[in-house]
């Protein structure tokens, strides 16, 4: 319990530490750029911690960011969706997965594989992995809209269903 109120008043003091600050950006791989999406997906983690209000109020207020970065910020608001009273954010909300879910259905036929297939660099499967815990809560939210077979092709790609060799 005592690690945990440290590490809740560590991440409510960077929280406002961030808030007043101008971001820093560091160019490597595997840091995230965009850092009003990184804002969106700490504010629904600090609201799942603290039940504050104003977290929700923040993601509410994000909704052009959460809507161009849906893959990366929709399954993350599935998981405090209930707790959003807003009927206009949720009404919008709905109709943004439904968008989103046609445009993933696109994609995901563009390949033998059913996954999202973008190889920028070494790190292909990081990018498979992220899509998988997305679909998986977006098919929690949403099982008719992601089926479980989403979930499915990503697991299938991991563990061999892909060109070249594991060994």
């Amino acid at each position: 319990p005592d690690l945990a109120q440290e590490c809740r008043q560590i991440a409510l003091k960077i929280w406002e530490f961030e808030s007043g600050h101008e971001p820093v950006t560091i160019e490597t791989e595997y840091i995230p750029k965009n850092h009003q999406v990184q804002a969106v997906c700490a504010a629904v983690e600090l609201y799942r911690m603290t039940n504050d209000q104003k977290f929700l109020d923040f993601i509410i207020s994000y909704k052009d960011v959460i809507k161009t970065n849906f893959e990366e910020t929709g399954w993350r608001i599935c998981r405090i969706l209930d707790e959003i009273t807003d009927s206009n954010f949720r009404t919008w909300f709905y109709a943004t997965v439904k968008e989103y879910r046609e445009k993933l259905a696109m994609e995901l036929a563009e390949n033998p594989f059913g996954i999202p297939f973008h190889p920028k660099h070494n790190g292909l499967n990081w990018q498979i992995l992220r899509h998988g815990v997305a679909v998986f809560f977006l098919h929690q939210r949403y099982p008719r809209w992601f089926p479980s077979e989403f979930l499915f092709a990503v697991l299938h790609y991991l563990f061999g269903f892909h060109p070249g060799s594991d060994i």
